[in-house]
């Protein structure tokens, strides 16, 4: 059987490349386009001859655009091509594909992948927002609606990819595969990449997948990346050491996911066949070896964690970004107890949340469970104790989780490291930060445009993708940031500042907090070099 019982399990249609002219173009990535773009081909990365493509066929449902060469963009090439409901476009990064109007019309970001259904007209980006999307669509045991826990779960290990693993791939795979250079440090690039590994397999693969008994969107989600790191070439040339837990996972993955095939074999293109042409690889190396560990047993163990019976606990900081997004809907919402290290008290009394990746902030408990991460937080928030802020309809969260996803992975977060974090007294302001800050008006203006035709990203009034971004542009709005990094935010940032403000109740806390506001820490950097 495939993933499910509704998985067939059919040898997925090869993609095959067009004898078209080669069109000149680099993949070379900055970090903080890394998440949004790992793996991105060059630009003479082949491209789909229409005429053997099954993209306009009877049975296709959905459209996926994407490359086998890029890392980002296989979890959802896998998963359409397991379902058996759409197919894929095969389009590379630059002049050729990304950047030409017909993939910018669809999505204006120009990154990979893209989705677009042809029956309801939903386009979305990012990786992750697609995943969600095909399985609420066609496929919900993969996300599960009825299992806050597991969804929560899920989330919580697509954005870990997305964070770390993405990152590393940028500077231990890509290297090897000549879209890029190498790090200053490989020996460096490479402990951390094997820490990571080690942190998301003790963290996220307690049991056979992150899915439980059987693979979810998030197994997807990181399969391209485990065979990767799991090729001897990156062991040998990128110091990637990938634990034994990861190598069995990949022998499970491979024999419950028949579209594994377009890993190793994609006409030349495929991850597999890039690696094996290095120094260190040959047609006959294998991504795994046999893995050594016996496979967890495959049982539900999140069914075994209480949840509580009334609001849940948020712990974090009222000066934090990333936890007042959260710390605003649980409260607006009277389903949240504040843990808020600002205040004095002793938030983590029992040392309940000391074994990482739960020192990140913010973390929830709910009886048992614990939760990690501003936007795996809102989700759950939402789903279990205010539905309006994330509607279930499919393509309405589509858009949703791709404003949460665009934000956090596709250069503004990293101008927000960059820009309101020294403002607020945490690191020092970078040498070219007023050219970041006078780019940043730009990236901002075209989140709006694709984001903010409403009134918010939610339509008339707010979802938990409005709560993520809020902290964010009411900081970039603030006279510190015009003043110390020359940033102007657009018209439309400004209006979403006041129409959130009148429409959370909590809201204040962004001006006033005692002292630990976004406001009031701004008001008093305003004067600092």
């Amino acid at each position: 059987m495939g993933c499910s019982s509704s998985i067939p399990k059919v040898r997925p249609d090869p993609i095959v490349p067009a004898e078209a002219p080669k069109e000149a173009g680099g993949a070379t990535a900055s970090r903080e386009t890394a998440r949004a773009t790992a793996s991105a081909p060059p630009g003479d990365a082949p491209q789909l001859d229409p005429t053997t493509d099954s993209s306009h066929s009877a049975a296709s449902r959905v459209q996926v655009h994407a490359s086998t060469e890029c890392l980002a963009s296989m979890g959802p090439v896998l998963l359409v091509s397991d379902l058996g409901v759409g197919s894929v476009v095969a389009t590379n990064a630059g002049p050729a594909g990304t950047s030409t109007p017909t993939y910018l019309a669809m999505n204006p970001f120009g990154c990979l992948p893209a989705l677009r259904d042809l029956e309801n007209g939903v386009v979305l980006g990012q990786g992750s927002a697609i995943l969600r999307y095909l399985a609420m669509r066609f496929a919900p045991e993969l996300y599960p609606p009825k299992d806050p826990k597991r969804r929560a779960f899920i989330d919580w290990a697509m954005d870990v990819v997305d964070c770390d693993l993405a990152p590393d791939a940028l500077v231990t795979v890509l290297p090897l595969i000549d879209f890029r250079d190498g790090p200053d440090d490989q020996a460096l690039a490479g402990r951390e990449a094997s820490a990571h590994l080690e942190q998301f397999a003790s963290q996220f693969l307690r049991e056979r997948f992150i899915g439980g008994k059987r693979p979810s969107a998030a197994d997807y989600k990181v399969a391209p990346y485990f065979f990767c790191f799991a090729h001897p070439a990156v062991k040998v040339q990128s110091e990637v050491s990938c634990p034994d837990r990861i190598r069995q996972w990949i022998s499970d993955f491979m024999a419950h996911c028949p579209s594994c095939e377009l890993l190793h074999t994609a006409r030349g293109h495929a991850l597999k066949q890039l690696l094996d042409k290095t120094e260190w690889g040959s047609p006959a190396a294998m991504m795994l070896t046999d893995p050594t560990a016996a496979p967890p047993e495959a049982e539900d163990l999140l069914s075994q964690l209480a949840v509580g019976r009334g609001s849940v606990k948020l712990y974090g900081s009222s000066a934090s970004l990333d936890c007042l997004g959260p710390f605003m809907l649980g409260l607006d919402n009277k389903c949240a107890e504040l843990m808020d290290k600002m205040s004095g008290q002793v938030v983590d009394p029992e040392g309940l949340l000391e074994a990482e990746p739960l020192r990140l902030a913010p973390t929830m408990k709910d009886g048992d469970y614990a939760l990690a991460g501003s936007a795996v937080i809102l989700r759950y928030l939402a789903q279990k104790f205010a539905p309006r802020f994330y509607l279930p309809d499919p393509a309405i969260r589509a858009r949703i989780d791709w404003a949460c996803d665009c934000f956090a992975f596709n250069g503004l977060y990293e101008a927000a490291v960059a820009t309101i974090h020294p403002c607020l007294g945490f690191g020092e302001l970078r040498e070219d930060i007023g050219a970041l800050g006078s780019a940043l008006k730009g990236r901002l203006q075209q989140f709006a445009d694709v984001f903010l035709r409403d009134r918010f990203v939610g339509g008339d009034s707010p979802c938990i993708a409005d709560y993520r971004v809020a902290p964010f542009f009411f900081a970039w709005g603030h006279p510190t940031l015009r003043a110390r990094c020359s940033i102007i935010v657009p018209e439309r940032i400004t209006k979403f500042n006041a129409d959130f403000a009148a429409a959370s109740p909590h809201g204040r806390m962004l001006s006033d907090a005692s002292g630990w506001a976004l406001k009031e820490a701004l008001d008093r950097n305003r004067g600092q070099p």
